[in-house]
C-alpha cells in the first residue's frame, strides 16, 4: 500500500504531466479545425496551419525557452514579474496573425473571418492579461485562459457538442492548483476571463452560433 509521501508524489507527477500537456493544444486544435472548415485542398490548409503554428505556437516558445534558460519558470509556472515581456511578445505577434488573416481573403479568396476573430480575441485576451498582471498584479492561469478561450471559440463555431472539452478545464485546475501554480481564484478568473474575452469577440464580429 502506497504511503501518504508516495501518493503525494504520483499526484503531483500526474499534475505535472497535465500542465505539460495542456500548454497549447486547444489553440493547435481550434486552428487545425478551422482550417479544415475554411479550405478547399491540402495545400490551402497546410499554409494556413503554418502560418497559425508560427504565430501561435513558435513565436510564444521563445520568451518561454529564454525564461527556462534562466530558471525562471517552476511547475510550468512564469512567475509574475516576467510575464509582461511575454504578454508583450504575444501581443504583437497575435496582432500580426490578425492582420494577415484579416487581408488574406483579397490576396487567396479564402474567407478567413473565424481565424481572424479567433486571432483578435487572443490579442484581446493577453492585452487584458497584460493589464491585470502588471496593473492589479495579480496572476491569471495561462493554461486556464488558453484552454478555456480556444474551447469557447469552437462551440461558437462549430457547435455546442465541443462543450465537453471545458471538462478539461476542471483536469487544467485541478493540476494548476495542486503544484501550487495558482489559487483557486487564480484558475477561477483565467477561466472566466477566456470565455468571455472570447465569446464577446466573436459577438462583436457579429458571429454567434
Amino acid at each position: 500500500m502506497e504511503s501518504a509521501s508516495e501518493q503525494r508524489s504520483t499526484s503531483d507527477h500526474i499534475a505535472r504531466i497535465i500542465s505539460l500537456l495542456t500548454i497549447s493544444p486547444f489553440q493547435i486544435v481550434v486552428y487545425m479545425l478551422f482550417a479544415d472548415i475554411i479550405c478547399h485542398n491540402f495545400i490551402q490548409e497546410a499554409i494556413l496551419n503554418t502560418i497559425s503554428g508560427t504565430f501561435f505556437l513558435l513565436i510564444p516558445l521563445f520568451p518561454l525557452w529564454y525564461l527556462g534558460r534562466r530558471n525562471r519558470i517552476k511547475n510550468y509556472s512564469i512567475k509574475r514579474e516576467d510575464r509582461g515581456i511575454l504578454f508583450l511578445i504575444l501581443i504583437i505577434g497575435f496582432t500580426g496573425v490578425s492582420i494577415i488573416y484579416y487581408v488574406y481573403p483579397q490576396f487567396t479568396g479564402l474567407d478567413t473571418g473565424i481565424l481572424f476573430i479567433f486571432a483578435v480575441g487572443y490579442t484581446l485576451l493577453n492585452v487584458i492579461s497584460l493589464i491585470i498582471t502588471n496593473g492589479l498584479k495579480f496572476k491569471v492561469s495561462l493554461h486556464m485562459t488558453g484552454a478555456a478561450s480556444s474551447i469557447t471559440a469552437l462551440v461558437i463555431v462549430i457547435g455546442w457538442l465541443w462543450g465537453f472539452l471545458y471538462l478539461f478545464c476542471l483536469l487544467i485546475a485541478w493540476a494548476r492548483v495542486k503544484l501550487h501554480a495558482h489559487t483557486r481564484q487564480e484558475v477561477i478568473i483565467g477561466a472566466v476571463l477566456g470565455i468571455m474575452t472570447i465569446f464577446f469577440t466573436y459577438l462583436g464580429f457579429g458571429h454567434f452560433f
